[in-house]
């Protein structure tokens, strides 16, 4: 699969790849590609929302999880920490860098938020925002030397879709490496994704020799903080599965544009994201095969 750089008015400094800002309307992010096999239809409802509501296909907005608004919070964070750091070689205030945190967090939440047992309020989350990422700035931070720091990188793909994300950042010293942030209460294989962020990185003339995703647990506040886990990722096995997964995606999506039938995109009814609580889609006109499940529809 051949990818090009994508032109806009907003273009690098460096002359070479775009660094747009905002998404492209309709643009594949590649945060979506680690889950999409588990239901490519939840995904669309997700991804391709508006292409969907044009076709009479109403989709419900749900909260934000407390998960992922902690996490993007912890991001910001970071990103003031590193920030700093590449312009003066220091990782700059610890203040600004949670006041950056807590304002993502807030703004994540502003349309509703799903807390769960780990982060039952919002003062809990803010805590667990500052105390992630004060484990990124004692454990992680440190040792990068930061070079590209979420900055919106765009490719093309074959079938004209746009693929576009932010990389947290790489590092110069040593093989040029992709340092992806996580957060969460339980790890998750994200190969696809980081496989997607080395397939772009080196359509704009900046291929990686390494990816380490750097994950920071979420856990309750009464329970001790862990300590951050490095966990590698082979380059050739992550671009081959993002490939793979980009190639159902735009198969998939050309089927339902030209057929414009919800079944072009699968749907798995034993995933334990198929419910109201997760999934938007759940029992509506796009998913109608979710009301086989009965019940409440959490299992």
């Amino acid at each position: 699969m051949g990818y090009s750089e994508r032109t806009s008015e907003q273009s690098s400094p460096k002359g070479g790849g775009i660094m747009s800002q905002k998404v492209p309307e309709g643009a594949l992010r590649p945060s979506a590609l680690s889950n999409w096999d588990d239901c490519p239809r939840r995904g669309a409802a997700r991804l391709f929302w508006k292409l969907l509501a044009e076709a009479g296909f109403e989709i419900p907005r749900i909260p934000v999880h407390i998960g992922a608004a902690t996490g993007s919070g912890t991001h910001a964070a970071a990103t003031v920490m590193l920030k700093a750091k590449e312009q003066t070689g220091e990782l700059g205030s610890a203040d600004d860098a949670n006041q950056a945190g807590i304002e993502e967090l807030r703004k994540r939440v502003e349309e509703g938020v799903l807390l769960d047992d780990v982060s039952p309020s919002m003062n809990v989350a803010e805590k667990q925002v500052i105390r992630q990422a004060a484990m990124y700035r004692g454990r992680i931070a440190p040792h990068l030397k930061p070079h590209l720091i979420e900055k919106r990188l765009e490719a093309k793909l074959p079938s004209g879709l746009i693929i576009s994300g932010e990389v947290d950042v790489t590092v110069l010293d040593g093989p040029d490496t992709l340092h992806d942030l996580k957060t969460g209460r339980v790890r998750r294989c994200n190969a696809a994704q980081m496989g997607s962020y080395s397939l772009i990185l080196r359509s704009h003339g900046e291929p990686m020799r390494g990816i380490v995703e750097d994950y920071v647990p979420r856990v309750a506040l009464n329970k001790e903080q862990p300590n951050p886990q490095a966990i590698p990722y082979d380059i050739a096995e992550s671009e081959q599965l993002a490939r793979g997964v980009m190639r159902r995606l735009e198969r998939d999506l050309a089927e339902f544009k030209e057929t414009g039938n919800p079944g072009a995109f699968g749907c798995n009814l034993n995933s334990y994201l198929c419910s109201p609580k997760y999934c938007s889609a759940f029992r509506s006109e796009w998913c109608p095969e979710s009301k086989l499940k009965g019940g409440n529809g959490n299992g």
